[in-house]
């Protein structure tokens, strides 16, 4: 079993791959596809979104995303057998919910729906890890800093 700081370490290592990922020129746009593995895992989450209408269009898909990221006070941290592992960043206001894979990359990013398996759920059946862990402030800053601008 890993320690609270090897956890704690893993959490900070997802978000910040994920902020030096999004730190760089450009729209929100752009930034926000290259936080994806693919360009293919891109479009898909896109039409997925516009599908059920819970964006209209690829920007919507960027804001609620980067505001769900820079708001983040916490994270669920979950450790499957093989060792990948899924970071879930959520509003619980906005209903958004972020889901941060393995390398610090986007796995998805949807609008909390009532009647899905959750993510807690989901990860306890397969009994994996799971892990709580409060950004500290200067991890928020950074994110508040990174993905709270145009």
């Amino acid at each position: 079993m890993a320690t609270r700081d090897a956890l704690n370490d893993r959490c900070k290592t997802l978000l910040l791959n994920l902020a030096r990922l999004a730190d760089a020129e450009g729209t929100a746009e752009e930034r926000f596809t290259r936080l994806w593995k693919t360009t293919r895992d891109y479009l898909r989450h896109v039409e997925k979104r516009k599908a059920e209408e819970t964006i209209t269009h690829e920007g919507d898909y960027a804001i609620e995303t980067f505001k769900v990221i820079a708001n983040a006070e916490t994270m669920v941290l979950a450790i499957a057998k093989n060792e990948y592992a899924t970071g879930k960043l959520q509003l619980e206001d906005d209903g958004w919910i972020v889901l941060i894979g393995n390398e610090g990359q986007l796995a998805t990013s949807y609008r909390y729906m009532a009647d899905k398996e959750s993510f807690i759920d989901r990860h306890q059946k397969a009994q994996d890890i799971i892990y709580y862990y409060t950004l500290d402030e200067d991890l928020r800053k950074l994110l508040k800093a990174v993905f709270d601008r145009p």
